[in-house]
């Protein structure tokens, strides 16, 4: 009987026997495995431990390289992360955090780095982190603030100054449009670069920037024999007591026919509208007068005519020759003289008194300014001029109008700025300076 003596093939090389890793002894054998070479596998010889590459699986478990090594495997993170505690995965270092990143001015952190910003008028210098002032005016003087602007730096920025007429703006000094401020008033207006100019109406000059009134009362003596009054780019010429002017210088309102179914008589400075017989004025309209409002038929009926009436007797009466009222015994004329007409009257008015309708208004005479140094004191049917300190009123200066011998087929009376025309027995006084025999 023979006994067999197992061997124990793993006694050599310290336990290892033939294998690289562990040596286990088997009877009659042995295996080998790595369990003491952690990172490492049996290889087919069954004695050698080879490397796992822990980065063939899931890249190591790492976020962006994976280094494989002998029995194990290392996270590696490129310029700019960092790996966190994991030892996996890697995070962007903000460079900014620390001392602003170097920068002078801004610092932005971006992926794996970072860079250095400047405002607005500033760029950075050759170290990339130092941001200086650009200097806008040394780069271009033309294109910063124009042909007419001078140009100012200013740390960051710059500025335009620019000439008068001219305004500031981002593309540098614009001409101001003077004339959107109408500045000439009385005048058209004409913008230059950096100015502008008047052309001015007649009675205006180009003054002070502007079209100023002329006063033609100061150059000269433009109205002879009167009082020159200064208006708004002309004048007017007031006429002494006496005195007219000439060629036709008042206005002739009556050219305009201002008049409606009536007379216009032009005035100096104004006009008159006469109606006919029956007719009454109303805002320069003529309109039929109802004289059958007076009741002007004794025991008939009264019928209005335009411009006239009629009596219509009734049943055992007869009209009559002059059954017509005569509307003058009653005195409806105030200020003036009443001309009886078939069915109506009418007013002709005494001298400094103007007709409205069938009333005698008083004539302001001060509206033409009669008083050469004094005030004019309007009064009825006349005037009287009361003079300023050291003045007084000369004799005869008043002028005697019926020198001119005014009243035709009458005698003139001078008065006190005025005169009066007096009629012979059997006439009438027409249009204030015309005696007419009386009519039926």
């Amino acid at each position: 009987l023979f006994c067999h003596i197992d061997v124990n093939e793993c006694s050599l090389r310290n336990g290892h026997g033939p294998c690289q890793g562990a040596c286990h002894n088997t009877h009659g054998s042995y295996f080998c495995s790595c369990e003491d070479m952690p990172g490492t596998q049996l290889a087919a010889d069954g004695h050698l431990c080879e490397d796992i590459d822990e980065c063939r699986v899931d890249n190591g478990g790492c976020s962006h390289s994976c280094l494989n090594t002998l029995g194990t495997a290392y996270c590696a993170c490129p310029e700019g992360y960092m790996l966190t505690d994991d030892w996996k995965t890697c995070e962007d270092i903000d460079e900014c955090a620390s001392d602003n990143g170097g920068c002078s001015h801004t610092c932005v952190n971006v992926p794996s780095s970072y860079k250095c910003t400047c405002p607005d008028g500033y760029a950075l210098d050759q170290d990339w982190t130092t941001c200086r002032d650009v200097d806008e005016c040394a780069e271009s003087h033309l294109q910063t603030c124009g042909a007419v602007g001078t140009c100012i730096n200013l740390p960051g920025s710059y500025r335009c100054l620019c000439p008068v007429g001219y305004e500031e703006t981002t593309t540098g000094c614009d001409d101001i449009d003077e004339c959107l401020m109408d500045p000439c008033g009385s005048g058209e207006c004409i913008n230059k670069m950096g100015s502008y100019t008047c052309t001015c109406h007649e009675g205006f000059t180009f003054d002070n920037q502007t079209c100023q009134d002329i006063n033609e009362c100061s150059e000269g003596v433009p109205c002879s024999d009167g009082l020159c009054e200064n208006t708004v780019g002309s004048f007017i010429c007031s006429c002494k007591p006496g005195y007219y002017l000439e060629n036709n210088t008042y206005v002739d309102e009556c050219t305009n026919s201002p008049c409606i179914d009536g007379t216009c008589v032009n005035e100096p400075g104004s006009y008159l509208c006469l109606c006919e017989p029956g007719f009454t004025l109303e805002r320069n309209v003529c309109i039929d007068f109802d004289e059958c409002l007076i009741s002007p038929c004794i025991n008939a009926t009264c019928v209005n005519q335009i411009g006239s009436f009629r009596c219509e007797c009734p049943e055992g009466y007869l009209a009559r020759n002059n059954s017509y009222v005569d509307e003058c015994q009653s005195n409806p004329c105030v200020n003036g003289q009443c001309v009886n007409t078939d069915g109506s009257y009418w007013c002709r008015c005494l001298e400094g008194f103007k007709a409205l309708g069938n009333i005698c208004l008083d004539i302001d005479e001060c509206e033409t300014a009669p008083c050469v140094n004094g005030e004019c004191i309007n009064t009825q049917g006349s005037y009287q001029c009361e003079c300023h300190p050291g003045f007084y009123l000369e004799d005869d200066s008043y002028v005697d109008e019926c020198q001119a011998n005014p009243c035709a087929n009458g005698t003139c009376v001078n008065l006190l700025g005025s005169y009066q025309c007096n009629c012979p027995p059997g006439h009438i006084l027409v249009d204030s300076r015309i005696c007419l025999g009386k009519f039926h």
